[in-house]
């Protein structure tokens, strides 16, 4: 199912992430994106992969949330979560199973 998601987009994953729980292609304001849930304990991440949309690496908080913004591929990827202390982990995993660029 995750990797359906991101063919959907042209990409070829090269593995797939543990501890995915949910995947769905989903509409994010005029554009559309990958959105999966990751186990993390009693914090799950929320991970959205933008196609297309290229955003400088940076870090947010907005109402108790926790987020990462990371280019990634063809597009960029945001981790969401209570806490931050699962981030570096994932976006290791998430780097590893994107494609090398071209």
């Amino acid at each position: 199912m995750t990797r359906t998601a991101f063919r959907n987009f042209g990409v070829e994953l090269r593995e797939v992430p543990d501890g995915i729980s949910f995947v769905y292609c989903c509409p994010l304001d005029q554009r559309r994106g990958v959105h999966l849930v990751m186990l993390n304990g009693d914090d799950p991440v929320s991970v959205i992969w933008l196609p297309g949309e290229m955003r400088d690496r940076g870090s947010f908080a907005r109402e108790g949330w926790q987020g990462r913004i990371v280019p990634l591929g063809a597009g960029t990827l945001i981790l969401l979560a209570r806490g931050t202390l699962a981030f570096d982990r994932i976006e290791a995993q998430w780097r590893a199973a994107f494609p090398a660029r071209v």
